[in-house]
């Protein structure tokens, strides 16, 4: 082998090391950074936690920041929803999200 292939092959060996040393570190966090389902859903009483809401139709056309005391998941047709107990007022109401919607806080 003359230098300039070793000088490719290491360039080589270099690049995919790198490649899975990310690939491996991206998909580690994101295991990490998936949604909070147990810590969120039951909080301590009385605390009221808030998300971001992005725009998104056909019931979310701007986005809001809401306010709730407890959320539950569901998963219909393929989809994965998030049903938050809103504060509204001085009352609590059932209000469905899509999760890709939700931006936690």
């Amino acid at each position: 082998m003359n230098r300039l292939s070793i000088v490719l092959f290491i360039a080589l060996f270099l690049s995919i090391a790198t490649n899975l040393f990310l690939l491996i570190k991206l998909n580690s966090q994101s295991s990490t950074n998936s949604m909070p389902v147990a810590n969120q859903s039951n909080p301590e009483p009385g605390k009221i936690l808030s998300v971001y809401i992005m725009p998104h139709p056909p019931s979310f056309l701007e986005g809001r920041t809401l306010q709730f005391k407890d959320y539950k998941t569901e998963n219909r047709d393929g989809k994965k929803f998030i049903v938050f107990r809103e504060k509204r007022g001085d009352r609590f109401v059932s209000t469905k999200v899509d999760s890709e919607a939700v931006r936690w806080k």
